[in-house]
């Protein structure tokens, strides 16, 4: 009887040790291809929320000037590593930055739409930091391009031209117009109606709004899973013109310096790849000696004359019929 029940299930038992021996000889050879491979670089995609400060010659003396009492900030941005310590950004920036000063500089004011976008090259310390860190601090440079439309309120919601007299009062006339007695007193409505570039102030003319800006970037990476990358950063940009507020680094009013921006931000950055688990593809080589061996992509663990890639029906004992799937044939 037992030699019965040995004979009944022998193939069996066969079969499911092949099979077991094959799967883990695969798995063996799969794992040892995937690592040994280098990883891909893949580009993410981000977007983030902030502030953006203006520094110039219009408010650098209030507290408008300051990262915690500036405009909002939204961007969007790809980033594309070129190797694991070196990652090249391209990013858009959009915010709407308003500048005011108070007391008898209350009509030194302006508004401007910033949209801005910057190719910047960070270095992300990799090589120096364990693979395992979940903080990872970066800095970087690149260039940048601005465009600013900037515009003052000077003028209230039915057109009364704002003039401030000495005595700090907002009238409709200059304190030395000759029908002075007509002057009424005006109330600022806070809506900048009037173009920067068409008032020649400070002998600048009509100028073009827009400037290139030298950014320099730093900050932290979170890694919060494979593909999901939070960062953490700041960058400050310097700017080739001092033209956004209208005043130039020449003017009366001017502190001798090109307008900055500083743009700080959190954000959210996703790998869109998904990735696909693809067999090994091996060609029959030779070794050392000058001998072929079989390739992976050959391998017949069964020697049932199907390959393993092929075989539905791993595990069968030698010299059973199959059909071209690897199958029992009856």
């Amino acid at each position: 009887m037992l030699r019965i029940l040995c004979l009944l299930f022998m193939p069996l038992v066969a079969c499911l040790t092949a099979n077991s021996q094959s799967d883990l000889l695969q798995l063996e050879v799969e794992d040892e291809i995937i690592n040994s491979a280098p990883n891909k670089l893949r580009p993410m995609v981000g977007l983030g929320i902030g502030t953006f400060t203006f520094y110039g010659d219009t408010g650098n003396k209030t507290e408008t000037n300051n990262p915690f009492n500036s405009s909002l900030a939204l961007s969007l941005g790809v980033q594309v590593p070129v190797n694991y310590f070196l990652d090249l950004s391209f990013s858009a920036v959009l915010s709407t930055v308003t500048v005011n000063e108070p007391g008898l500089d209350m009509l030194n004011n302006f508004q401007s739409e910033i949209t801005g976008g910057t190719a910047l090259l960070t270095y992300n310390f990799e090589n120096f930091l364990p693979k395992s860190t979940y903080l990872q601090p970066y800095i970087g440079t690149g260039i940048s391009s601005f465009e600013f439309l900037s515009k003052a309120d000077l003028f209230d919601a039915q057109g009364n031209e704002y003039n401030l007299w000495s005595d700090g009062s907002l009238m409709s006339l200059p304190e030395s117009a000759p029908n002075l007695h007509d002057a009424i007193m005006v109330k600022r409505d806070y809506v900048y109606e009037t173009d920067l570039r068409g008032l020649n102030k400070g002998e600048n003319g009509t100028y073009p709004d827009r400037t290139i800006s030298i950014p320099l970037s730093a900050g932290v990476n979170f890694k919060f899973s494979k593909h999901l990358k939070g960062q953490l950063g700041t960058t400050l940009f310097f700017n080739m013109n001092d033209l956004a507020d209208n005043v130039n680094d020449s003017g009366s009013s001017s502190d001798g310096k090109k307008d900055r921006f500083l743009h700080s931000s959190l954000s959210l950055s996703y790998d869109l790849h998904i990735p696909t688990k693809k067999r090994p593809n091996f060609d029959v080589e030779l070794d050392q000696n000058g001998e072929e061996f079989l390739s992976y992509e050959l391998w017949d663990s069964d020697k049932d004359g199907v390959a393993d890639l092929d075989d539905d029906c791993l595990g069968h004992p030698e010299g059973i019929n199959v059909d071209e799937k690897g199958c029992f044939r009856f």
